[in-house]
C-alpha cells in the first residue's frame, strides 16, 4: 500500500501540490472569488474582463466569436479583447445562471500553474531519474520569470504550459497518438492567443518534418496530418473571430518590442544579488530573465560542456530541427534592430518584411520556447554531469531561483490580492444617469478611437446598464470601421444628429464643438463624473432626475483678452476649422475656420483678432474672407508672417439676420490654404491659413 501511494505521488500528485503551492505563494486565493473583478480594474486585464461580460450577454453569432456589443461599428471579437476565447465558449452557455458579475481568470490562472507545474515534471522525467530531482526541475519551470511577468496584465500569455506541452511532443519518444494531441494542443493555443498559437505551431511543423526525415512517420500520414491541423487550426480561429480584421493585424512596433541580446541575464527589478542591465523602453516585450537559479545551473553546466563537448552536438544533431526553430525564433525575437544594453544597430529590411513581421510586432514574446530549451539543457547537463550531487545543486538552484525574486512575487501578489469588488469602475455608478440608461440602447464616445481616454468607465457603464458601446480597448481596429465611425461621428456632430437611443460622451474637442453650436432645445448637456455627456430628449421628460447642471458657453465680458491656446479662455469660442490647441495658440486646417460667439444680454460690436499667417517664400500671401452671420463682412491679404492685429466691425444687420438662433457665427473663410507638406517645409499635413492667438469682444 505504502509503495501504490508514493508510486501515485510521485507520478500525479506532486507536481500539482507544487503547482498548487506556488500559485497561493505568487496570486494568492482572492482571484478565485468568481465575482471579485477589482484585480481586473486596470489596464489589459479590464480590457480582457470587459469584452468577457459584453460577449456573455450578446446574442449568438456566427462565427460564434464575435462580439458586437462591445464596439458597435468597431467591435470584432473575443479575441481581439484578449478575453481567452477558449473559458468564454465554455462559460456563455451558463449566462442565466452565472452572477451578474462573473469573472473566470482566475481559475485560469490556478489551471495555468498546475499545468506548467505538470508539463514541467513530464518533461523533467525524460532525463531525471531522482524524484527530488524531478520535482526540484519542475521548480524551475513554474519559477520562470518570463511566465511570472505576464501576471502583470497579459493573462492569457501565463499559458506557458502550452509550450512546455509542445516540447514534450517534440522530446518524448514514443508517445501514442502524437498527431492527435499536436492538433488538439493547435487547437487549444488558438483559444488562448495568437502568440502561443504561433509558438506552438512552429515547434509542431519543425516537429513534423523531424519525424519525416527520421522516417518514423511516413510521408503520406504526415501530409494528412499537416492538411488535418491546418484546417482545424483555420476553423477554430475563424470561428473564435481571428479573421474579422484581417486587412489591419499588422502594427506598428517591430523591432522596438524587441529582446535584447543581453535579457537571459537582465534581472530588470527581478533579483536582489544582480543589477539590472540598461535597456530600452519597449524592451520589455523580451524580458527573458533567467532567474539566479538557473543561471547558478549554467555555471555548473559549463564545466560539463566543456569536458564533454559531445554530448550537446549529439543532442543537436539528434533534435536538429527543433535547433533551427530556436535559432529561427531567437533571430525573430532579436529583430532587426538589435539592442545589446543601451545600445542599438539596424539592420535594413524590405518593407514587405516589415509589414509581415508587424503581425507579431512584440518578437521578444518569442524567445520563449528558446527559453525552455535553454532551461532543460542547464538541467539535463547538471543531472548528467554531477550523478552524485546533481540533485542537490537542483535543488539549491529552485531555493536561490524562489527566494532572489521575492520582491518581484511580491509585487505581483499585492496588485492581485486587493480588496474585493464587483465592480471595474465605479465612477459612474451611484449617478442617475443610470436612469437614463434605462431606456437607451448604445453608450457612444466622440470622437470613436480605440482605448480611448475614459473607455473603461464609459464601458463599465455600458455593459452595467446592459447597453453597446464603442468604447473600447482592442488589441486590433479595422482602419476603415475607424475612419466609418470617426466620419459619421463628424457628421453628427456637425449637424446634431443625436439618435434618442444612445447616450453620448465626449472628448473635450468635441464636447467644445458641440456647445459652442449648441444642442437641440430638448436634449441635455451636462458633467457626470467629470464626463461631458448629452442625453437627447432628456428635456422632455418632465418626471426625470436633473442630470446635473446643463452645460453652457461662458459669457464673455467685454474688452477682456481671451487667450485661444490651450486651456486659454478663448479656445471656448473656437468652432469648426481649427486644429488641437497649442502652447500658444491654434492654427487654422482646411478652407473655412469658425468662432462662435453667444449672444446674451451684450450685443457684440466688433472683435479684435490677434494672428499670424502662414506665408513663407513659396506661398508669400494668405487670403481671408470673414463672414459674419453669412454676411459676407471683409475681405484682404495678410503677407506678414509675424503677430496681426485686425479690428472686425459686427453689424447689427448680420446679427439680427441669424433670426433666434442666440449664437453668433465669425467664419474665416481661406481659399489659398497650404499644408507645410505640399511646400516642402515639414511633414505637417494640416491646410494651415491662419494661427489665431487671441480675441476681444467689444
Amino acid at each position: 500500500m505504502n509503495l501504490l501511494l508514493r508510486k501515485c505521488f510521485n507520478s500525479n500528485l506532486a507536481p500539482i501540490a507544487f503547482g498548487l503551492c506556488a500559485f497561493l505563494l505568487v496570486v494568492g486565493p482572492r482571484v478565485l472569488n468568481v465575482q471579485n473583478v477589482a484585480w481586473l480594474s486596470s489596464g489589459d486585464p479590464a480590457a480582457h474582463y470587459l469584452g468577457w461580460a459584453f460577449f456573455r450577454k450578446s446574442p449568438w453569432t456566427f462565427p460564434i466569436g464575435l462580439n458586437p456589443s462591445y464596439g458597435l461599428e468597431l467591435s470584432s471579437s473575443i479575441v481581439y479583447s484578449d478575453s481567452n476565447p477558449l473559458l468564454a465558449f465554455l462559460f456563455k452557455p451558463f449566462d442565466l445562471i452565472l452572477p451578474a458579475t462573473f469573472q473566470y481568470f482566475g481559475f485560469w490562472l490556478l489551471a495555468c500553474f498546475l499545468l506548467q507545474a505538470w508539463f514541467g515534471w513530464k518533461i523533467a522525467g525524460l532525463f531525471c531519474e531522482s524524484t527530488n530531482a524531478r520535482l526540484a526541475a519542475t521548480g524551475l519551470f513554474v519559477f520562470s520569470p518570463p511566465m511570472m511577468w505576464r501576471l502583470n496584465g497579459h493573462l492569457n500569455l501565463v499559458a506557458h504550459f502550452q509550450i512546455l506541452a509542445a516540447l514534450y511532443l517534440t522530446l518524448a519518444r514514443s508517445l501514442p497518438s502524437r498527431p492527435a494531441k499536436w492538433i488538439a494542443l493547435l487547437a487549444v493555443a488558438a483559444l488562448t492567443h495568437s502568440y502561443l498559437l504561433a509558438m506552438v505551431g512552429a515547434l509542431w511543423f519543425f516537429n513534423l518534418l523531424q519525424r519525416v526525415f527520421d522516417r518514423v512517420t511516413p510521408l503520406r500520414s504526415a501530409g494528412l496530418e499537416f492538411v488535418i491541423a491546418v484546417a482545424v487550426t483555420l476553423l477554430v480561429a475563424w470561428q473564435a473571430g481571428y479573421f474579422v480584421v484581417s486587412n489591419d493585424l499588422a502594427a506598428g512596433g517591430f523591432g522596438y518590442y524587441r529582446m535584447n541580446l543581453l535579457a537571459l541575464l537582465d534581472p530588470s527589478g527581478w533579483s536582489y544579488v544582480l543589477k539590472d542591465i540598461p535597456e530600452s523602453p519597449g524592451e520589455y516585450e523580451g524580458f527573458n530573465y533567467l532567474g539566479l537559479g538557473v543561471i547558478l545551473l549554467g555555471v555548473f553546466a559549463i564545466p560539463v560542456l566543456l569536458k564533454t563537448p559531445t554530448l550537446l552536438s549529439a543532442k543537436i544533431l539528434r533534435f536538429r530541427f527543433l535547433f533551427i526553430v530556436f535559432v529561427l525564433l531567437s533571430l525573430f525575437a532579436i529583430s532587426h534592430n538589435i539592442g545589446i544594453a543601451s545600445k542599438e544597430f539596424d539592420i535594413p529590411m524590405p518593407d514587405w518584411f516589415l509589414r509581415i513581421a508587424g503581425i507579431f510586432r512584440s518578437s521578444g514574446r518569442m524567445y520563449w520556447p528558446v527559453f525552455y530549451g535553454i532551461l532543460m539543457a542547464m538541467v539535463y547537463f547538471v543531472v548528467r554531469g554531477y550523478p552524485t550531487v546533481g540533485t542537490r545543486l537542483l535543488i539549491i538552484a529552485i531555493i536561490l531561483q524562489i527566494v532572489d525574486a521575492h520582491s518581484a512575487y511580491s509585487k505581483i501578489r499585492a496588485n492581485l490580492m486587493i480588496p474585493a469588488s464587483r465592480l471595474v469602475d465605479s465612477s459612474l455608478t451611484n449617478s442617475d444617469l443610470n436612469l437614463a440608461a434605462t431606456h437607451r440602447l448604445k453608450a457612444r464616445w466622440i470622437q470613436p478611437s480605440n482605448v480611448s481616454e475614459n473607455w473603461k468607465t464609459i464601458a463599465s457603464f455600458a455593459v452595467t446598464n446592459g447597453l453597446s458601446t464603442d468604447a473600447v480597448y482592442l488589441a486590433r481596429v479595422s482602419s476603415v470601421a475607424l475612419a466609418e465611425a470617426r466620419s459619421n461621428a463628424q457628421r453628427i456632430l456637425t449637424y446634431g444628429l443625436f439618435e434618442r437611443d444612445s447616450i453620448y460622451f465626449f472628448d473635450e474637442t468635441s464636447f467644445r464643438s458641440i456647445l459652442i453650436r449648441g444642442p437641440r432645445p430638448t436634449d441635455l448637456l451636462t458633467n457626470v463624473g467629470g464626463l461631458h455627456v448629452l442625453v437627447p430628449g432628456w428635456k422632455e421628460c418632465r418626471l426625470c432626475p436633473n442630470l446635473g447642471e446643463e452645460a453652457a458657453l461662458p459669457r464673455w465680458t467685454p474688452g477682456k483678452r481671451m487667450l485661444t491656446n490651450d486651456g486659454g479662455e478663448g479656445s471656448n469660442y473656437l468652432g469648426s476649422g481649427w486644429s488641437n490647441p497649442e502652447k500658444w495658440g491654434n492654427w487654422s486646417d482646411g478652407s473655412t475656420a469658425e468662432l462662435i460667439i453667444p449672444l446674451g444680454d451684450r450685443i457684440p460690436e466688433s472683435l479684435t483678432i490677434e494672428w499670424f499667417a502662414f506665408v513663407s517664400k513659396a506661398h508669400p500671401k494668405q487670403s481671408v474672407e470673414v463672414v459674419i452671420g453669412g454676411m459676407s463682412i471683409r475681405k484682404f491679404e495678410v503677407t506678414s508672417p509675424d503677430r496681426n492685429i485686425v479690428e472686425i466691425e459686427i453689424p447689427r444687420s448680420a446679427i439680427d439676420s441669424n433670426g433666434y438662433d442666440r449664437r453668433l457665427p465669425v467664419q474665416f473663410k481661406l481659399s489659398n490654404s497650404v499644408s507645410p507638406l505640399a511646400l516642402g517645409i515639414s511633414d505637417d499635413s494640416r491646410n494651415l491659413g491662419i494661427g489665431i492667438l487671441a480675441l476681444t469682444v467689444h
